[in-house]
């Protein structure tokens, strides 16, 4: 029996600059920032990490806020992450983050106004047809926005 995920509840996107993609995302993309979390050092066990962690992080979220799904962005103070996203969609691990949004005309405009790049195309998600729009966040994570008038999953 296959299972279907019902939601969920969060995601973290690595950040090499906190406020650059708190920007990014709430001002150009429209997430609203809920949850701030800054953590004092802790053992890195539990994160598959040697030595002592830590991180500075915003919970982002959509019009429904808690009671939708997060955009974790994370800002690794101890630890600092290496590399970028792969360019190719052919590599394992995050590659793209799929989000609905309500207007892709005024979210591009926005884009375009802030000088980042995009491009729009058909849906790569064969289960939500329509036109989406593609960029990259500060940190080159893929971005793909699907034009929905409501929030995949509202009743």
């Amino acid at each position: 029996m296959a299972l279907s995920p019902l939601s969920v509840v969060h995601v973290n996107a690595n950040c090499s600059n906190l406020d650059t993609s708190l920007a990014f995302y709430r001002d150009l993309v429209g997430l609203e920032p809920m949850t701030h979390t800054h953590p004092v050092p802790q053992r890195g066990e539990a994160f598959g990490l040697e030595g002592e962690v830590q991180w500075d992080a915003h919970l982002l979220h959509d019009d429904r806020g808690l009671a939708g799904p997060a955009l974790d962005l994370l800002e690794w103070k101890r630890h600092l992450p290496v590399g970028r996203p792969p360019a190719d969609a052919n590599h394992l691990g995050f590659f793209r983050l799929c989000l609905s949004h309500p207007d892709l005309d005024a979210l591009h405009a926005r884009l375009e106004a802030a000088s980042v790049p995009c491009r729009s195309g058909p849906t790569t998600v064969p289960v939500l047809p329509g036109q989406t729009l593609r960029f990259r966040d500060p940190d080159g994570a893929c971005i793909e926005l699907i034009e929905a008038p409501k929030i995949v999953g509202d009743a």
